[in-house]
């Protein structure tokens, strides 16, 4: 093949992909303005939508077919050739997959926009104002400032504020407790055992009723022995009824309700998806054993996603209360996580998860009120504790 039959060949080969790459592009923008919802659609555009899917093949066809007599020509040998023409068309199918999908994630609402006008006209249909309020509706994600944009083949997009939307970090941080549920346990947000408050089956109802009233819960697990062998919950509204019908001599036993137990290592998502789907307040928390490890309420759940709940009868402790001198009275149960953000140290131990476990940990024996551990730059006081419980803990920089 003479070279002058070359260049045509060359500049048709460029056309093909340049129409694939446009075809690719038109179908990422219908595919976001699809994930607006059904009122952003209609007949036309699904018509369309389909024809771009039907026709986005034909470029390749001639792609191959220009890109195949190129490489033959260029070549002495005609299988040689061909193969080389066939493997070429395919890496530039995929290279050119590659910048449609990453020019969309980076520039969404700028290719959505842009594209979604010629896509509507294309269709005959209205076109969908691309804004920030409307791509609301999608996932959103930042994970340590980083952009993470799934496919908007699977009407997933994952995008950053910068790129769509403007919320405040309340907003986002809701948005990120929720991405979270699916990698977090019931382990991590549980009422420890040693906090729980229970009964045990051979209660008299005045017992529950002072309870319910010390305690402010309006569900209470009953266990047989132990709190490691719980039977039931019950409900304050099965005890008010029997109280109203002046049927305080009943037998705990007859206002059980059944238990709902999980495994330690629930996934926060899970556990949600399960406790709405049977109605569920309220389950008990086992380790690998079948003992009692805590409990977790769809209240702990909610929590996790838009942060503190109170009410008029809530408690107003804060489990972290902050002086002048930098230092702070905090609860054992908080985090090690907050304590180094709180102080900017580094806790050296990942086996544990709260301050409390770090103090054991580190002592090696039950704490007692005075004891102090040091640790990074940090003193930690145990100020206060109930049985083997810690409770209070002072924790103050280590001057220089």
């Amino acid at each position: 093949m003479e070279t002058d039959s070359e260049v045509p060949l060359a500049l048709l080969s460029i056309v093909f992909l340049s129409v694939y790459l446009f075809i690719a592009g038109l179908q990422y923008s219908s595919r976001l303005k699809a994930t607006m919802g059904p009122s952003n659609t209609n007949t036309s555009f699904s018509n369309f939508n389909q024809l771009t899917s039907c026709i986005k093949y034909l470029p390749i066809i001639g792609l191959s077919i220009s890109g195949s007599f190129l490489s033959i020509g260029l070549v002495d040998r005609f299988w040689i050739g061909l193969t080389c023409g066939f493997v070429s068309v395919l890496g530039a199918v995929l290279l050119a997959d590659y910048i449609v999908y990453k020019a969309t994630s980076k520039n969404v609402l700028w290719v959505a926009t842009g594209l979604n006008k010629i896509v509507s006209f294309a269709a005959g249909s209205r076109s969908v104002d691309v804004s920030s309020s409307s791509l609301s509706n999608l996932n959103l994600l930042d994970s340590q400032n980083a952009t993470l944009v799934d496919s908007l083949e699977r009407s997933n997009s994952i995008l950053t504020k910068d790129d769509v939307v403007n919320l405040d970090e309340k907003d986002r941080e809701m948005l990120r407790s929720i991405i979270r549920l699916d990698i977090s346990t019931a382990r991590e947000i549980m009422v420890p055992r040693l906090d729980m408050v229970a009964i045990e089956t051979t209660a008299a109802i005045d017992e529950v009723v002072k309870l319910l009233l010390e305690s402010g819960h309006s569900r209470l697990p009953v266990y047989e022995d132990t709190i490691d062998h719980v039977t039931g919950v019950i409900h304050a509204r099965d005890i008010l009824a029997a109280l109203a019908n002046h049927d305080s001599e009943s037998v705990l036993a007859n206002f059980i309700r059944p238990a709902f137990f999980i495994p330690e290592s629930k996934r926060l998502d899970g556990l949600l998806q399960e406790m709405q789907e049977k109605s569920i307040q309220f389950a008990i928390v086992v380790d690998e054993y079948g003992g009692t490890e805590g409990l977790v309420t769809m209240e702990d759940l909610l929590e996790e996603i838009v942060g503190e709940l109170e009410d008029e009868f809530s408690s107003t402790d804060k489990s972290i209360t902050q002086f002048s001198d930098g230092s702070a009275i905090i609860d054992s149960g908080v985090t090690t996580e907050d304590v180094e953000n709180l102080f900017g140290v580094k806790l050296h131990d990942p086996d544990v998860d709260t301050i409390g476990g770090y103090v054991y940990r580190t002592l090696g024996r039950i704490p007692a009120v005075g004891d102090v551990v040091s640790a990074d730059e940090l003193n930690i006081e145990v100020i206060s504790v109930l049985g083997r419980r810690l409770r209070k803990l002072r924790l103050k920089p280590i001057l220089e």
